[in-house]
């Protein structure tokens, strides 16, 4: 078993990585998606009072390396603006990064390059076999030509079906195949 440790830095606690998860729906359908968004049928937002309250709370008492801004698919949220805001003044010094499909990104305004870049946001990409060559290549341009920085790509090729909704996976061969197993998640 991996065994994970809470590490204090200058008389703080500091830890690799937290979650936020800004909504539980998605634009996309994917029927092994790992959040289960597939299963929600309205639109769930998180809540931007409560999630300052969380945030300002949490970054009082723990450091994160890196943030995650994600969903179900979190460019769906209206107020992604003050979500990047928030949080980038509750973790000045921490990676910021917003996880999308990227289907989003054409439509977003200009307040929302605008708070990725004065922000230092860092877009990760989730590549799915949907997004044909071409515009998945249009998303990567929209992104140098925003002057965003860009992450990681996720190729998707395949989904990993070791959960199902009838709760009879092997827990702990699911357990085992999730990447994120000992990240803090923020709800």
């Amino acid at each position: 078993m991996m065994k994970f440790n809470l590490f204090k830095k200058n008389k703080e606690y500091v830890l690799p990585r937290l979650e936020i998860h800004l909504t539980d729906h998605c634009n996309l359908n994917c029927n092994h998606c790992g959040h289960y968004a597939h299963l929600v049928d309205k639109e769930v937002f998180t809540d931007i009072n409560q999630f300052t309250k969380d945030i300002n709370e949490l970054s009082s008492k723990i450091k994160y390396l890196q943030i995650k801004l994600l969903g179900g698919e979190p460019l769906l949220h209206p107020d992604i603006v003050k979500f990047i805001e928030e949080t980038r003044k509750a973790y000045p010094k921490s990676a910021i990064f917003i996880l999308t499909n990227g289907i989003l990104l054409p439509r977003m305004n200009d307040d929302f390059w605008n708070a990725v870049l004065k922000n230092h946001i860092i877009i990760e990409l989730s590549k799915y076999p949907a997004l044909g060559g071409g515009t998945f290549s249009s998303l990567l341009d929209l992104i140098d030509d925003k002057r965003a920085i860009l992450g990681q790509i996720y190729l998707k090729k395949r989904f990993y079906s070791n959960l199902n909704v009838e709760g009879t996976s092997d827990k702990v061969k699911s357990f085992k195949s999730c990447n994120s197993f000992f990240v803090n998640q923020l709800w």
